[in-house]
């Protein structure tokens, strides 16, 4: 692992990569700021023709939605990047990947690094957001039309990330914070793992 003795690059790469995942809330938040100014625009020009009532109502219902799913994804597939380079980059066993789909293939290098620590909340709430994920991609969020959709149900109905309307998936404000902290919280611990087994120095 000569490319990550160095100890600056590593702090480089663990402030780049932690920064980068907050940037991605950061965009929500620039963008949600630009729908509220849009319709401060709108009330103060109200025009009763229908691609005007279409528009504030997409404003107002539809986009704010799309816009939390977009980042939701955003986020999920920052961390299935970050979770890929680390296996590529710090893996002195050269532990293979699994046949399961998504973050799943790298269930036993994650075993491997994090020890005792593997099995912790942050990487459960990972993988109950990784069921959610799948949803979104492969079916629009559609509960209904998912392989297992009692287990997407019981995911939604324990917390308040996520609700489901019209057998819908949608995500909350607090989805999107909780999996932004899941994930800082979760490459922080690869780091600390790493480096106390001596991986990166």
């Amino acid at each position: 692992m000569k490319e990550l003795d160095n100890d600056f690059f590593i702090e480089f790469f663990k402030l780049t990569l932690i920064q980068n995942n907050k940037c991605i809330s950061e965009f929500y938040e620039f963008v949600n700021f630009i729908f509220k100014k849009e319709l401060e625009v709108l009330e103060k020009n109200k025009d009763n023709s229908s691609r005007f009532r279409h528009h504030k109502y997409n404003i107002e219902h539809v986009f704010p939605f799309k816009l939390s799913e977009s980042t939701f994804l955003m986020l999920f597939g920052y961390l299935e990047e970050m979770i890929i380079l680390f296996w590529q980059k710090i893996n002195p066993q050269k532990i293979e990947r699994t046949r399961e789909n998504g973050i799943g293939q790298y269930k036993n290098y994650l075993k491997f690094i994090l020890g005792n620590k593997f099995n912790n909340s942050d990487y459960q709430h990972i993988i109950e957001a990784s069921k959610i994920r799948n949803s979104l991609l492969h079916c629009g969020g559609r509960v209904d039309l998912m392989k297992n959709p009692v287990t997407l149900i019981q995911i939604v109905n324990k917390s308040d990330n996520y609700f489901i309307d019209q057998s819908r998936i949608f995500i909350n404000l607090k989805g999107l914070q909780n999996l932004q902290k899941a994930n800082e919280n979760f490459f922080k611990l690869l780091f600390k793992c790493c480096k106390s087994q001596g991986f990166i120095r």
